[in-house]
């Protein structure tokens, strides 16, 4: 097996999780650091970030890597309010 080494110009507090090659493209799978505190929208209190992550996962092409599609993969987190 060969390995393969890629620099990727990701923005601030992006990383990386994982890669899977689907078909003739390829996916990352990333994730981001989340605020330790949310503003609620209903009561416009700040309460510390309680975060679920669904079983939904999103994608965005953004990316070409040596002519082939890329995706950035990922769940996307919910806040959840307390109380």
């Amino acid at each position: 097996m060969a390995t393969v080494e890629m620099d990727l110009d990701m923005p601030e507090g992006v990383k990386i999780r994982g890669f899977e090659r689907v078909g003739d493209g390829h996916a990352f799978e990333v994730e981001w650091d989340l605020p330790e505190t949310t503003t609620c929208e209903k009561c416009r209190r700040r309460h510390k970030t309680c975060v679920k992550h669904g079983d939904k996962i999103q994608v965005i092409r953004d990316l070409d890597v040596w002519g082939q599609p890329a995706f950035f993969v990922y769940q996307p987190p919910r806040h959840r309010r307390r109380g």
